[in-house]
């Protein structure tokens, strides 16, 4: 199963299973360092707790939202009394370790998949032959059956010997274009006929029709649906994402290059510049030195950073005179970074749309920190959370992954109602984040 899948856009995401393994690898460590932290447990015990832990997850929990749900069946099985304890625990520390977990599948497993996908030369069939060629490696080899009445005939050297015919297994029965057939004509089998006279006459085919009149009054009445799928429904619902990620293609007009075309079929855009998490500790550092009052530090460090994250600070001031009223002529601000920099507009505009973005998602944060922490009187609440939301609102991942996410790092919030609080106000922030980012 793959690790990683790529996107449209042409960038690597995790797969469902990459998820679920990254979790996995966090939690896997997380246990171990609370047996050998709270319990002062030695290796050697930790050591088939760990190795039984895998076989436990694999039973118990089948999709990521099972993490948070089992964690009191997973503090049973380590010999945890205390289900909060070990909550609170993983909840606090969890973020943090999923991140190196999920840094440390990028190293060893994305390399694999990039090699592959990346490569010019690789074309869709060539992850077919992956899948099905196997079945070919193992298929006997094709030999036509002998004439009727004559007999398979053993010669040794030394003396001949007619030995009784050998019964073999029938090998039009082991061809591999069977075997594929075997396993797949199913579908074909179940697949709505194709009404081509009706096609042709310009009606489209009739379609299931999904909607009942009236709903049914007991179990009894409901009934599972027959599968209209087409079989190249079937196969595009595996191998899409290959589809969508691929270049398209274009054959070229009377006097064009090939060059031409392949500049073309190229899908221009702009990758992300900086993360969330480089812009909180940057503005975060400007913001130390302006408490402080410390020009004198804040110049000499200013001499050490590295010219894009000047350009990411240039736009910052920028943005900061919009949001205070100020007439902003941002067309003429990129322009002149742009002959200063040699930098392309259109990288330019993609780190101004990330500090818009950024600045607001921040900004919500703190302030929702600081509303729920003055209305509980949770002066800690700020310092013990921010980073992980910082962590957690980053512009990668899915809408699904950051909620799951989130949930985990509230249950160190004892206070049910502040809880309560906090997820509200975090799921919102969570649907401006999917309008801001365009993710799902």
């Amino acid at each position: 199963m793959e690790f990683f899948e790529k996107k449209p856009d042409g960038t690597y995401d995790f797969t469902d299973y990459g998820m679920y393994m990254a979790y996995y690898y966090a939690l896997q460590k997380l246990v171990s360092h609370y047996l050998q932290s709270g319990y002062n447990l030695p290796p050697e015990k930790i050591s088939p707790i760990i190795k039984n832990l895998y076989p436990f997850i694999a039973e118990n929990i089948k999709e990521i939202d099972d993490y948070l749900n089992k964690l009191p069946e997973i503090a049973g099985f380590i010999g945890e009394k205390n289900p909060q304890k070990f909550a609170t625990f993983i909840s606090r520390n969890f973020l943090s370790v999923l991140e190196k977990s999920k840094e440390s599948l990028r190293q060893k497993e994305l390399p694999k998949i990039q090699n592959r996908l990346d490569n010019p030369y690789y074309a869709i069939g060539d992850q077919i032959l992956e899948l099905f060629g196997d079945l070919f490696r193992k298929s006997r080899p094709l030999v036509y059956p002998p004439e009727a009445g004559m007999e398979a005939t053993i010669v040794q050297e030394d003396n001949p010997v007619v030995s009784a015919p050998e019964k073999r297994e029938d090998p039009m029965q082991t061809m591999p274009g069977l075997i594929v057939l075997k396993k797949y004509s199913p579908l074909f089998a179940a697949a709505q006929r194709l009404d081509t006279a009706s096609i042709l006459a310009g009606n489209k085919p009739m379609e299931e029709d999904t909607e009942s009149e009236e709903e049914p009054t007991s179990d009894e009445h409901i009934t599972t649906p027959v599968s209209r799928k087409m079989p190249g429904e079937v196969v595009l619902a595996q191998w899409r994402s290959l589809f969508a990620s691929a270049s398209p293609l274009r054959m070229p007009a009377s006097g064009e290059t090939s060059s031409a075309v392949a500049e073309i079929a190229t899908i221009s855009t702009v990758p992300r510049q900086f993360t969330l998490r480089e812009y909180a500790s940057l503005t975060g550092k400007i913001n130390q030195f302006v408490r402080n009052k410390d020009n004198a530090g804040y110049n000499a460090w200013y001499q050490t950073v590295p010219i894009k994250y000047r350009v990411l600070m240039n736009l910052n001031s920028i943005h900061q005179r919009s949001l205070k009223g100020q007439h902003v002529d941002w067309d003429g601000e990129l322009y002149q970074i742009s002959q200063k920099t040699a930098w392309e507009t259109d990288v330019l505009e993609k780190i101004k749309e990330e500090v818009i973005a950024y600045r607001e998602i921040i900004d919500s944060i703190q302030s929702m920190l600081r509303d729920i922490s003055a209305r509980y009187k949770d002066p800690g609440l700020s310092a013990l959370l921010y980073g992980q939301m910082i962590t957690i609102f980053e512009n990668d991942g899915d809408i699904k992954q950051k909620s799951m996410a989130l949930k985990m790092t509230l249950l160190q919030i004892v206070n049910s109602q502040e809880k309560k609080e906090l997820e509200d106000s975090s799921g919102k922030l969570l649907d401006r984040l999917r309008d801001l980012f365009h993710i799902d």
